[in-house]
Order: structure tokens, then C-alpha cells, then sequence
């Protein structure tokens, strides 16, 4: 797993390393898998990256991993 500052034009697909306020654009909270609407959201609150986690190949979601116990 990659965690860091990512740039948005890379985010899609990155997992949210913290909760993010947006102003009236809302809330990313922290685990969410960033989509399109979410890079638009930031976007529109000015941001230029965020800091969020790539899984490697090989690696296994958090959520997934939980349930695999």
C-alpha cells in the first residue's frame, strides 16, 4: 500500500486517508474510495490533491480483510 499526497488528476480509485469537509460540497469521510463525483466535490471545495492510500497488486481492502477473520 502507497499512502500520501496524491494529486487529483491520480485520485480516482484512491481510498480517503482522512474525513474531509468540503464546505457545502459535503463530507469525504476517511475509507472512502474516491469516485468521480468525489475528485468534482474537491475540486469545487479548491483542493489540488488529497492524501489517500493506493493498494499494491496483492493487496486486500480493509472492509474485505475483516471479514475474511
Amino acid at each position: 500500500m502507497r499512502f500520501g499526497r496524491v494529486a487529483l488528476d491520480d485520485a480516482l480509485g484512491a481510498v480517503v486517508g482522512h474525513t474531509l469537509h468540503l464546505g457545502a460540497g459535503g463530507v469525504l469521510k476517511k475509507g472512502t474510495v474516491i469516485d468521480e463525483r468525489g475528485i468534482a466535490a474537491l475540486r469545487a471545495a479548491g483542493r489540488e490533491a488529497v492524501i489517500a492510500a493506493r493498494l499494491d497488486e496483492g493487496d486486500v481492502p480493509e472492509d474485505e480483510a475483516a471479514f475474511a477473520v
